[in-house]
């Protein structure tokens, strides 16, 4: 039925925010200088995968590509972010 799909994708929009909630409180108590990214790269390739997406890693150093693909040639839409902390003292 409609309500159980509607249930099910809000169920699944919920963990999957709690799941990204928590990857941002570990990559901010964990930060990485630029292209020492290591951790970080890593963590974010691990979630890309299990999203279903194609990953490419070490792209240019440090950079992850995740691939979503939706069959055929199809356009795409690129996402883009730096991962990279700055190197300040923290004073809060």
């Amino acid at each position: 039925t409609v309500n159980s799909t509607v249930n099910v994708i809000g169920q699944a929009g919920t963990a999957l925010a709690a799941e990204l909630s928590s990857l941002r409180r570990e990559l901010h108590q964990n930060p990485e200088l630029s292209l020492q990214e290591h951790g970080t790269a890593a963590m974010i390739a691990d979630l890309l995968a299990k999203m279903g997406c194609e990953v490419q890693t070490n792209v240019g150093g440090t950079g992850v590509v995740g691939i979503l693909r939706n069959g055929g040639d199809s356009p795409a839409i690129a996402l883009r972010a730096d991962i990279d902390a700055l190197p300040i003292a923290e004073e809060t």
